[in-house]
């Protein structure tokens, strides 16, 4: 239930972000004179907080594809753990050298 508000909460603040995005471009526009005053910086300020804050971003790619254990390269797979529509809880785990204990 609550993905789905969060999506309709994205879908609904569309327009502001568009707005928002808007304003910024104006009042950081250096043609624009009133860009260069206190009240334009903190208005194009504020805008773009809003637009990043309401922006929507992917998950990020690790690319953690090896690693050094006892100065030797080895491999490391990822597992998700734990996973939720928001999130994965994703665990790290090193192919270790014959021999090596764990950590």
């Amino acid at each position: 239930m609550f993905y789905q508000l969060y999506e309709m909460n994205h879908a609904a603040l569309q327009p502001a972000r568009l707005y928002a995005d808007a304003v910024r471009l104006f009042y950081s526009n250096p043609l624009n004179p009133i860009s260069h005053t206190p009240f334009g910086r903190s208005v194009a300020a504020t805008a773009e907080l809003f637009e990043r804050t309401t922006r929507r971003y992917g998950k990020p790619q690790f690319g953690l594809d090896k690693t050094v254990v006892d100065w030797k390269s080895v491999d490391v797979t990822e597992k998700t753990v734990w996973s939720k529509p928001f999130c994965n809880l994703v665990r790290f785990e090193r192919a270790l050298p014959a021999g090596r204990k764990p950590d």
